[in-house]
């Protein structure tokens, strides 16, 4: 009994479906407590003025890490950033209203954009499937042109998907693949001269390639 060793990949352009929307206010202050204290009310500020344009409570994330920490930027200047999450469906009219609002009475405010796919792990595991077949197809090709028959599988590897493929009896093992990383896209609420930076719907998220590759020990008979 033979074998073969043949790859099948798989790929689809997807478009975004999730967005988050991240906004960083950054406030600066003689002292350290003051620099916190004058992000904190900023964030407040932000945040009132969010929910007033429909945004609820709970589709925002206050986002807290070291980086949040007040730092020293010269003799008696520190400077102290707070930052919020905004998670909703993929909405350019909103990602629009959002930066108006921080280039209207937010200095000192940037925002960042980041599409994701909601479905990604059923696509995933769809394309590793297809990714599958292409390696049959070839396993088949190669059988048929050295007067063998495929048999089945001996051993797999899988990339691309980020769950274990429940194949039957067969011994699969998968390997950690990263999933890619939607766009991001920052903005900041004014320029030098203070002018506000306008948005458009040139913010419609480009769509995400995800790919899937096998590596597949086809047994011959």
């Amino acid at each position: 009994m033979g074998k073969v060793l043949v790859n099948g990949h798989a790929e689809m352009d997807v478009a975004p479906d999730r967005c988050d929307i991240t906004l960083t206010v950054e406030s600066e202050g003689t002292t350290a407590t003051k620099a916190a204290t004058y992000a904190t009310n900023e964030l407040e500020k932000l945040l009132i003025r969010l929910t007033e344009i429909g945004i609820q409570p709970d589709n925002m994330t206050i986002l807290k890490d070291e980086s949040e920490k007040p730092f020293r930027r010269g003799e008696d200047r520190y400077i102290s950033k707070r930052s919020v999450c905004i998670h909703t469906v993929v909405n350019p009219a909103l990602v629009n209203r959002i930066h108006d609002i921080i280039g209207t009475g937010f200095d000192n405010t940037t925002m960042g954009v980041k599409y994701d796919i909601a479905f990604r792990t059923e696509i995933l595991r769809a394309l590793t499937k297809q990714a599958i077949l292409d390696s049959r197809r070839t396993a088949d090709l190669l059988a048929e042109a050295t007067g063998t028959k495929v048999m089945g599988i001996e051993a797999a590897n899988l990339s691309g998907s980020d769950m274990n493929l429940d194949i039957a009896d067969l011994d699969i093992s998968c390997v950690d693949h990263p999933a890619p990383e939607g766009r991001l896209l920052c903005f900041s609420s004014q320029h030098a001269d203070g002018s506000a930076t306008p948005m458009s719907d040139q913010l419609m998220p480009e769509k995400l390639k995800l790919s899937a590759d096998v590596r597949i020990v086809w047994m011959l008979e």
